[in-house]
């Protein structure tokens, strides 16, 4: 991706197909609790009702789509810090701190560690 690592979530455009596909999974999630909603009552009417299973699945469905904006950005981001931090590497300004780095005494003290292993 020509360097570019987490900071293409910076982009607008970027960040505005991540917020098209989140409104898509609420949008999805709507309907899905309409139909839970629906099957309980139709459940409901023959004795075969199952509060806690649908209450479970619109749970879950709830932290689906509260999630599939966030976890897959922060995990692009975190897993490009453990390869900076892992192999010694830097392509920010200051030496030896990768790019997005919170801890740079660590980074430092990694880059070190790994030329003295050289």
């Amino acid at each position: 991706m020509n360097n570019m690592g987490a900071e293409i979530f910076n982009l607008s455009w970027v960040n505005a197909v991540v917020r098209l596909f989140t409104l898509f999974g609420w949008a999805l999630f709507a309907v899905g609790v309409v139909g839970a909603v629906f099957e309980v009552a139709i459940e409901a009417q023959s004795g075969r009702t199952s509060i806690k299973g649908a209450t479970l699945n619109v749970l879950k469905g709830f932290f689906a789509c509260a999630l599939i904006g966030v976890v897959p950005v922060e995990l692009y981001g975190t897993c490009r810090l453990h390869r900076h931090l892992r192999t010694g590497t830097s392509h920010s300004r200051q030496a030896g701190t990768p790019t997005g780095c919170a801890r740079p005494d660590y980074a430092l003290k990694s880059a070190a560690d790994s030329v003295s292993r050289r």
